[in-house]
């Protein structure tokens, strides 16, 4: 089935059986350079980079930070950081998901639950990374790049 969507004024493939949101139909056509991709053919894909995305974030050393985009530099399938942002919201919780932060140090995580940045911030200070006046984390101190494994 093809879905138009007027973001893009482009036709997207979409599988039936599957419900898929116009935005989310929006950054699959982006971030595949513009090809079809059947929504059977993402959720097969997704499954295992978002194993390799958690192996990746189980890996981030304690006293670090990463950010969004350079997780998804790093998968096999190169995404944006906006897609590994949203993966990340169902990362699981015995993960050090508050180690990934926006690439200049903000903690966007405020944007699913409000709590949650204070829970980040607090779990990070613990470890000893350090914060800006602008609360944001001193990413020139403590960043961790994933191709440094």
């Amino acid at each position: 089935m093809l879905v138009y969507n007027s973001r893009l004024a482009k036709y997207i493939e979409v599988g039936q059986k599957h419900a898929v949101s116009f935005e989310l139909v929006g950054i699959l056509y982006e971030e595949f350079q513009n090809e079809r991709v059947s929504c059977e053919t993402y959720l097969r894909m997704e499954s295992k980079t978002l194993t390799y995305l958690f192996q990746l974030v189980a890996e981030i050393p304690e006293g670090k930070v990463t950010g969004y985009g350079a997780l998804g530099r790093n998968l096999p399938n190169p995404v944006s950081g906006l897609l590994v942002g949203r993966w990340m919201s169902n990362c699981p919780p015995d993960l050090p998901w508050w180690r990934v932060v926006a690439s200049d140090g903000k903690l966007p995580v405020w944007k699913k639950e409000p709590t949650l940045e204070v829970i980040q911030r607090q779990r990070l200070e613990e470890e000893g990374v350090q914060f800006d006046l602008e609360d944001r984390v001193k990413v020139d101190l403590f960043w961790w790049e994933p191709s440094d494994v």
